[in-house]
């Protein structure tokens, strides 16, 4: 359950902060890439127990669209890995902007304007890629984090997942099965922590 949740979460994080990366970078003199910079400061500030406890309150509760509990399918996941991918979202889509624009600042990108390519193909042509390879690393260390940073999100929706296995384990003093919990996301962030480095190695040598 806590995979299929952080698998969720990381591609709603991968498609929004790509989207929003190259939006904050094209309008980024203007106001509405101002009033954009400004959200994605307000999703990273916002903890995600809280985003998780108005979601279930506005479309469980007063609009009654879902269930509190007892979901099936898709929608037993969506709604948390949302919730985790909010802040996310808006910390990688700052990153990517400001990436974009030292890609930008390239010589390759003055030959390739030199050529009479035009902005936007030189942005998803060129820069964003570069861009994207240098984020990877982080963007992995950040799935081992989500894994850990489940725990709260997964007991709010009632998720039979690691997080909530180490609350109930904890409720009911099962030392063994704390224990086991605990390794397992304590695997899981060290394995997501080597990838990253396997990858920074890589993007270094190449």
């Amino acid at each position: 359950v806590t995979g299929a949740v952080v698998l969720i979460s990381t591609l709603i994080q991968a498609v929004g902060a790509l989207i929003i990366g190259v939006l904050l970078y094209k309008f980024h003199k203007n106001l509405f890439g101002k009033i954009l910079n400004i959200l994605c400061i307000v999703s990273i500030a916002i903890p995600g127990f809280l985003l998780a406890g108005a979601f279930i309150d506005i479309f469980a509760v007063k609009y009654r669209w879902m269930n509190v509990a007892t979901n099936i399918g898709i929608v037993r996941y969506l709604p948390p890995a949302i919730c985790m991918s909010i802040s996310g979202i808006g910390f990688f889509g700052q990153l990517l902007s400001q990436a974009i624009e030292n890609n930008m600042m390239e010589d390759y990108v003055q030959y390739s304007r030199c050529r009479g390519l035009s902005e936007n193909r030189i942005i998803l042509k060129h820069a964003l890629p570069k861009a994207l390879i240098g984020l990877l690393p982080n963007f992995m260390q950040m799935m081992g984090l989500c894994m850990g940073g489940s725990i709260i999100i997964e007991s709010i929706f009632s998720l039979p997942g690691l997080g909530y296995s180490i609350m109930t384990s904890v409720l009911y003093r099962d030392a063994p099965m704390i224990h086991a919990t605990i390794l397992s996301l304590g695997i899981s962030l060290v394995f997501f922590n080597v990838l990253s480095e396997i990858f920074k190695t890589k993007i270094r040598r190449s």
